[in-house]
């Protein structure tokens, strides 16, 4: 099945104006695929399931849910994490005055990374003894298939190949469907559906993993993305992005900082 490019533009503004995403010639191919899936399942034509899609609200959320869920893993790139263990958590530990720690994954996808990131934490106040001290991991995404499963938090023995024995003994239960997240972890974790584009509300936040999200908005986007961001973090805050991505010459509204396993932005 051979799409024009007319209709492929069409459907990739449809999605950018909903998302913020953009599909263009270094991944059309992505939205082609999806988009062919999508048409097999519905046993019609390119141009029907356009109609569709703009008539059918509930069909393009379910298909924007399809195309925007992204690969995603625990403890994905270790060196973040080891870097929130051992030099991010305690900067923040020693100027927080309330005893609680929050952190948000903006674009959480089916929820790996915030678990880990509780792992983290966890682990971390388990470690210095930190008596008393609560958190919270907010995981946001615009796809509420993905915040479903995340939710749910089961997930596939295959999903946990690369997890440390010991970390899947304390944080995971075995089923007959998989691993489940142990409830003590679960309710550190919260999750919300959320588009980027848009304030979330939250504010003051002191840690935020935004982690190959902004490669998929042009700089307009990105800026916007990012805006929001720094209105919802604490005054010299850590963002985390993907360890390929760079905000040198996007933005001047957080600042790079080496540590020891790579680099962090701060909050100007």
């Amino acid at each position: 099945m051979e799409f024009s490019e007319s209709l492929l533009k069409q459907v990739a503004d449809m999605v950018y104006q909903a998302s913020g995403i953009v599909f263009q010639d270094s991944n059309l191919t992505v939205l082609e695929s999806r988009l062919r899936t999508r048409i097999k399942e519905k046993n019609c034509s390119a141009e029907a399931y356009l109609q569709e899609l703009r008539a059918n609200a509930q069909e393009f959320r379910d298909f924007l849910d399809f195309v925007t869920t992204n690969f995603t893993s625990f403890f994905r790139y270790p060196r973040h994490f080891e870097m929130l263990e051992k030099e991010i958590l305690p900067r923040v530990v020693e100027r927080t005055q309330e005893k609680k720690l929050v952190l948000w994954s903006a674009g959480c996808s089916t929820g790996e990374e915030p678990y880990s990131l509780a792992m983290t934490v966890d682990n971390f106040l388990r470690a210095n003894r930190l008596v008393g001290w609560d958190y919270l991991v907010i995981g946001s995404d615009i796809s509420l298939q993905s915040l479903f499963v995340a939710k749910e938090g089961v997930f596939p023995e295959k999903a946990l190949v690369k997890v440390s024995p010991h970390i899947v003994a304390r944080y995971f239960t075995k089923q007959a469907m998989g691993y489940q997240i142990q409830p003590s972890l679960a309710q550190h974790v919260r999750f919300d559906y959320h588009n980027l584009i848009y304030d979330n509300g939250l504010r003051n936040v002191p840690i935020v993993f935004c982690r190959n999200v902004l490669i998929y908005f042009d700089l307009a986007v990105q800026l916007k993305v990012l805006e929001n961001i720094h209105r919802t973090m604490a005054e010299g805050g850590f963002l985390f992005i993907g360890h390929s991505e760079s905000l040198i010459g996007i933005t001047d509204l957080f600042s790079p900082q080496s540590f020891s396993q790579g680099i962090v932005y701060v909050r100007s």
